[in-house]
């Protein structure tokens, strides 16, 4: 099928393929517009330098082991591709290799395992953490000092009226 996008001619999925991408799509493995899937990439790197030649490299200046570097036969070798990003239905459920977010109401349900990030859970409207409205557990830093300032001026505006009220 032709379809036109306001601007240019492009040929798009038949009608099957993009039911099925909307049901799942694997966004780690599937090539763009349901073209295809690709599992692995094919990748040179050096072979494994042996004990002697590792021993020879120490002793080399910074240009000699360039020049030794580029003297390394290279292997071919493959690297299995990460399937994530996987969505369903339509995108309303992601999962990624460092958490999933689930679509809601009032935006984007977050939950974040990441090792570098730490656990997290939020709900946003932009994707983001700093549009989060809504923490769950994971709340930054800068939003809890906010918080304990506001509860700070929050009791001295009570105890002020307070003691006004006493005084009276």
């Amino acid at each position: 099928m032709i379809k036109h996008n306001g601007e240019q001619w492009y040929e798009a999925p038949p009608l099957y393929k993009r039911i099925r991408k909307w049901f799942f799509w694997i966004g780690g493995w599937e090539k763009a517009n349901c073209k295809g899937w690709r599992f692995s990439i094919n990748s040179e790197r050096p072979r494994q330098l042996t004990s002697s030649e590792k021993e020879k490299v120490k002793c080399m200046s910074h240009e000699e082991r360039l020049q030794f570097a580029k003297t390394i036969p290279k292997e071919n070798h493959r690297i299995w591709l990460d399937p994530f990003p996987m969505s369903f239905l339509g995108h309303r459920i992601t999962f990624y290799s460092w958490g999933m977010n689930l679509k809601v109401k009032e935006g984007y349900l977050y939950l974040i395992w990441s090792k570098n990030e730490g656990r997290k859970c939020y709900i946003s409207s932009n994707g983001t953490p700093w549009g989060a409205h809504i923490w769950y557990w994971g709340t930054p830093k800068e939003i809890l000092k906010e918080i304990e300032q506001y509860s700070g001026q929050l009791n001295n505006k009570e105890t002020r009226a307070k003691t006004k009220k006493s005084v009276l």
